[in-house]
């Protein structure tokens, strides 16, 4: 993923965390012109709505549940990729992040030339994990799983 992330990247010298969230897991991995340091949690959005979430919206207790075991699961990569915190670049990968950017963008229909390489703020993926917007994804995406991916990058 990281070599594909940042190939067609001018400047390579820049320290990028790329962050691929998947159904069962999530991958980050932090470097320069290759990988310098890498870990791969078990934080899927599958995985943890299926674990977590019964009800949609799901309920206050719910949420605040799988929110914690996120965040022990960042702890992790906290101790295994220490240099991430320094990551002058971030790139995130697959279906949560494009959708995010999408919706940020106000994109009633995909369109990949301008969802790829956009900035998407982390204010705004902190909001958007709240509530959620008229037009959710653009995929067969549920609901539930899709505010858990919203919520493993925040």
């Amino acid at each position: 993923s990281f070599l594909g992330a940042t190939s067609a990247l001018e400047d390579k010298e820049i320290l990028t965390l790329v962050v691929d969230i998947g159904g069962g897991s999530t991958e980050f991995a932090l470097g320069r012109s290759q990988v310098e340091e890498s870990v791969s949690i078990d934080v899927g959005c599958v995985r943890m709505t299926e674990k977590f979430l019964a009800h949609d919206p799901p309920l206050p207790e719910e949420l605040s549940n799988c929110i914690s075991v996120i965040e022990q699961h960042l702890d992790d990569v906290a101790r295994e990729v220490p240099g991430a915190a320094n990551a002058a670049r971030f790139i995130g990968l697959a279906g949560t992040v494009t959708n995010v950017a999408a919706v940020e963008l106000g994109l009633l229909e995909y369109e990949l030339n301008l969802v790829c390489w956009s900035t998407t703020q982390k204010r705004f993926m902190g909001l958007f994990c709240r509530k959620r917007p008229p037009r959710m994804c653009f995929g067969p995406l549920p609901p539930n799983q899709w505010r858990i991916e919203c919520t493993i990058p925040v």
